[in-house]
């Protein structure tokens, strides 16, 4: 009986201790399989992130520590004693090779590659654009009546403007405004060039702009008139016959080697630009800007000469109302001229030519001046090369708007401005004059205009003159 009894308990002990060695490999599997999923897919993944980086190491211990309370707390429960083996494992962060292996992941995850997780940041807000069409600027003349009153404003404090009541801004205002339409027109046409509505011009008629331009009009008879003088008149106003001048000769050595560039302001030829304001006395400044050339290439000392004593004193031009370049070498010639020091420009403020008041000495001359007979842009390259700063009249009617850029010039109407050639230069194939002008460095590119050598160039080789 109490042998029957024995058998019946160590029967139920064994089947026992069966049961728990049953749980224990299901719960030894479960664990294996957390293990070699996080060993497999979280591990991988935070080595990827930064293998070196101490969260990783954090991770991996925390991991092996993880499985070896797990492993402890199932062989406790079931009054078992973990092998060493396990638990060695469970220490060195090393799955055993006795826990069975991981089931195949599914079809979408390749358990051969870990998943790549972007690195965490901030939250940071990313602009995309679109593409969008490009637009067609409104034209000056086609914006709204308020925006036009802003660009009156704007010009008016640029040049820092003033009206003496309402009625003349007004006046001014509507001149400004049917001048946007032109400023629009040229800027059509214009490939390299600029006009604005900020020109110290824009509130002018085309009537008042061109009249303070200065060149005579009929400046083309008058130098056929000269030209048809005797020698000896000729003599008494200081002119000679371009082919005796001397010029030729040097214009034909400077041609052989003519520069792709040349500007006499490098040379130090050029007095800083003047402003001829309110006068229309160009033809004195376009001259005044010749001698100081040809004094600077005879003496090395270039100097600043008096463009008053020209409008107040030479009786052959018309002062603000206009004149020619050779009533100016004319007067030279007989007269000598003295220093801007000596005798200040006036006539800008007052618009008059102002009483003479000839100076007591009038140290700087010139021997004579002649008319350049250029028929090609080389031709007046040469010239300008050899013989320094020109004197030359062009059309001016288009650069009343002009801001910057090269300018290109199609018109064939006759020159209305003087101006100084002070060189030439080349841009992409495209040659184009340097122009020292007289309104001041608030007007064009400091108060020079570029023009193409192309299509007359507004008649810049019409009127070449040359003092020597």
């Amino acid at each position: 009986m109490y042998q029957h009894i024995g058998e019946d308990q160590t029967e139920r002990n064994a089947r026992s201790n069966l049961h728990k060695v049953g749980v224990f490999a299901l719960l030894l599997l479960t664990a294996a399989v957390a293990l070699v999923t996080v060993g497999v897919f979280g591990n991988s993944t935070l080595m990827n992130l930064s293998s070196k980086t101490s969260h990783a190491e954090a991770d991996k211990k925390t991991t092996s520590s993880t499985f070896g309370t797990m492993v402890s707390t199932i062989f406790k429960h079931l009054n078992l004693s973990p092998p060493p083996s396990l638990l060695k494992s469970s220490k060195t962060g090393k799955v055993s090779s006795k826990i069975p292996a991981a089931p195949v992941p599914p079809p979408n995850i390749r358990s051969s590659v870990p998943i790549p997780i972007a690195p965490v940041h901030h939250a940071v807000t990313v602009f995309i654009p679109s593409p969008v069409p490009p637009t067609i600027p409104v034209k000056l003349s086609h914006k709204s009546e308020e925006e036009k009153k802003g660009l009156f404003t704007q010009f008016k404090t640029v040049h820092s403007k003033k009206y003496a009541d309402t009625k003349e801004e007004l006046q001014r205002y509507e001149i400004f405004k049917e001048n946007l339409a032109k400023i629009d027109e040229l800027n059509a046409k214009a490939v390299h060039a600029k006009y604005t509505h900020t020109s110290k011009f824009a509130d002018l008629s085309l009537e008042e702009f061109q009249k303070r331009n200065g060149l005579r009009s009929d400046h083309a008879r008058r130098m056929k008139d000269i030209l048809a003088l005797s020698d000896e008149k000729k003599s008494k106003i200081g002119f000679s016959d371009f082919e005796n001048s001397g010029i030729p000769v040097r214009m034909k050595k400077s041609a052989k080697t003519l520069p792709s560039s040349f500007d006499w302001r490098s040379s130090g030829a050029v007095t800083p630009v003047k402003d001829q304001q309110e006068c229309g006395g160009c033809w004195a400044f376009a001259s005044t800007g010749d001698m100081e050339g040809t004094i600077k290439l005879k003496t090395g000392t270039l100097v600043s000469l008096s463009e008053q004593e020209l409008i107040s004193c030479d009786t052959a031009a018309a002062g603000c109302d206009g004149g020619m370049m050779n009533e100016a070498y004319q007067f030279v010639v007989n007269n000598g001229i003295t220093t801007e020091t000596q005798y200040p420009y006036t006539s800008g403020l007052t618009e008059s030519d102002g009483v003479c008041q000839m100076p007591a000495s009038s140290p700087y001359a010139i021997s004579g001046w002649t008319l350049i007979k250029a028929s090609t842009v080389e031709d007046l390259q040469a010239a300008l090369t050899s013989e320094g700063p020109i004197a030359v009249g062009i059309y001016a009617d288009q650069m009343q708007f002009y801001s910057s850029g090269i300018d290109v010039c199609t018109s064939s109407e006759a020159p209305n401005h003087a101006v100084l050639l002070v060189g030439y230069g080349n841009s992409n194939g495209e040659v184009y004059w340097i122009i020292k002008n007289s309104w001041g460095t608030g007007w064009g590119q400091a108060g020079y205009y570029y023009i193409s050598t192309a299509k007359g160039a507004c008649g810049v080789q019409t009127l070449p003159m040359k003092s020597f």
